[in-house]
């Protein structure tokens, strides 16, 4: 089936970013709230979240569009970006897993969807 590797990886995609959504206000943000962390500590860093939770649907929308109505030459270097965002933004989670021994699993997600986007880029050519 064509494109279904960036197909699986838009699914991937909107499911990372509906757990970062609301497993992760709930376990880290709503906690970061209630601690004694300085205002404006708290709230650059909830910014923060916000901006990858904004990301991470925005490059689900564009994973799901490509994924099932296809692209266009002109998106290849699109979709060739967010492929090497989502493999870079799993490296920091790898470091830390291995720098203090324990699982910081958000790599899980990550890695696997920039991988399939390079993946249905070299091996379903569309137009």
């Amino acid at each position: 089936m064509k494109n279904l590797p960036l197909k699986i990886a838009g699914v991937i995609s909107f499911l990372t970013a509906l757990i970062h959504t609301f497993g992760g206000q709930k376990d880290l943000i709503d906690p970061l709230q209630e601690s004694n962390m300085s205002y404006q500590s708290t709230m650059e860093i909830i910014g923060t979240w916000h901006l990858v939770t904004i990301l991470l649907f925005g490059t689900a929308f564009f994973l799901l569009k490509f994924g099932f109505r296809g692209y266009g030459r002109s998106n290849h270097n699109l979709l060739r970006a967010i492929g090497w965002i989502y493999i870079a933004g799993s490296v920091p989670y790898i470091a830390v897993s291995f720098k203090y021994g324990l699982l910081a699993p958000q790599f899980i997600l990550l890695l696997p969807i920039g991988i399939l986007i390079h993946w249905n880029l070299k091996y379903y050519k569309t137009i």
